[in-house]
């Protein structure tokens, strides 16, 4: 069995052999080593190149841990004020930040609100793409930025830049609803992102809401709300050519409106969807299942926003609103599916988190651990 752990992050660690009694260890406002934190609202996490973590909180700024020095958290003097949704690393050393900007003023939301983008290793530059009259490029049609899905196989060694799909939802601006969208980025020269409108509702009252993606080398889905008359999976090549939708037309385990807020495939060709209502909802090679069981997810769960990741093994972890959900992969058990609730260990406070609620989840492959914020 492979050793792993998992590091939590109101921030905590869980140290175990796989699925046995982890222990946590826990970084939250106060702790010797986190006392540059100012908040506890901890809302996703990545790792990135030389195996430094960023953590992300809503309005309570940007974190970076590095095992290779002084074993601290450090606050970032960017982005200090703004809603971040979702962190993903590159593959080369570049780490990318999705979010919302700054608190509601007026007539306006979202201010301030974009991609953030830092080429090397650390904070120490920034680059930032957001909407007309923010930006000199004017990149995005949203400045609600609320998912990212990095493609790995676009690095520097083939001469490639980073390939970037941001998922938007809808902003307000003197007191109108502009809509939501996709872009993809990056383009050598500005405008660095180009948008994608492949299965979008166009038109001046359209308002479609985008709040997650991911994908993999073969295909790219994108949930969408709010579009074409109801909530949809739009489906793509990773080149951005749109192919499809997956939705109420295709298979009846998706509701009206349902809300899609956390998209993931896995190395076992498993496409996760989470649901703000419902539980999961999986694309295995053979067929769709899902997934709710009240025993691993009681009703009024969520799965929360980007919320799912997994590992080399195949295992997948999943927050939800009511804990942390690990789904153990057929290379530890043959009898493992998605829609098999032996399948599932569920840990919760009683088991050492801090929380309940799980707003984010990555895997640290070099060190075999996962990190958890809530």
């Amino acid at each position: 069995m492979k050793q792993f752990f998992i590091f939590t992050l109101s921030l905590y660690l869980f140290a175990a052999k796989l699925f046995a009694q982890p222990t946590f260890v826990n970084y939250k406002m106060g702790g010797t080593n986190s006392a540059a934190f100012t908040t506890n609202n901890f809302k996703c996490v990545a790792v990135g190149k030389d195996n430094r973590i960023w953590a992300g909180t809503q309005y309570g700024g940007l974190y970076t841990y590095d095992d290779y020095g002084q074993n601290i958290w450090l606050k970032s003097n960017k982005l200090t004020n703004v809603f971040i949704n979702d962190i993903k690393a590159d593959a080369d050393s570049g780490i990318w930040i999705a979010q919302s900007g700054q608190a509601s003023v007026g007539g306006n939301s979202n201010i301030a609100g974009g991609v953030n983008y830092f080429p090397v290793a650390s904070d120490i530059s920034m680059n930032f793409y957001s909407v007309v009259g923010t930006t000199t490029s004017a990149d995005l049609i949203s400045r609600n930025v609320r998912s990212l899905y990095v493609d790995q196989n676009f690095t520097a060694r083939n001469g490639r830049l980073p390939r970037v799909w941001a998922a938007q939802g809808t902003y307000i601006t003197s007191f109108n609803t502009r809509r939501g969208g996709l872009h993809i980025g990056l383009n050598r020269f500005a405008s660095y992102f180009t948008i994608n409108n492949g299965g979008y509702q166009l038109g001046p009252s359209a308002t479609p809401i985008s709040e997650a993606v991911g994908g993999n080398h073969r295909e790219v889905w994108v949930a969408a709300r709010q579009n074409n008359g109801g909530s949809q999976i739009l489906r793509y090549r990773p080149s951005g050519e749109y192919i499809g939708i997956h939705g109420t037309a295709d298979t009846s385990l998706f509701q009206t409106g349902f809300a899609a807020q956390a998209i993931h495939f896995d190395k076992d060709g498993n496409r996760w969807i989470g649901l703000k209502a419902g539980g999961l909802i999986i694309k295995t090679p053979a067929s769709w299942v899902k997934m709710d069981a009240g025993s691993l997810i009681p009703p009024g769960t969520q799965i929360n926003f980007n919320a799912i990741a997994s590992d080399e093994y195949g295992n997948v972890y999943i927050g939800t609103s009511a804990g942390l959900l690990v789904y153990e992969s057929r290379e530890y058990n043959p009898l493992s599916s998605p829609d098999y609730v032996p399948s599932y260990t569920k840990y919760t406070t009683n088991d050492g988190l801090a929380g309940n609620n799980i707003t984010g989840l990555a895997y640290d492959a070099i060190n075999g651990r996962v990190l958890v914020t809530s």
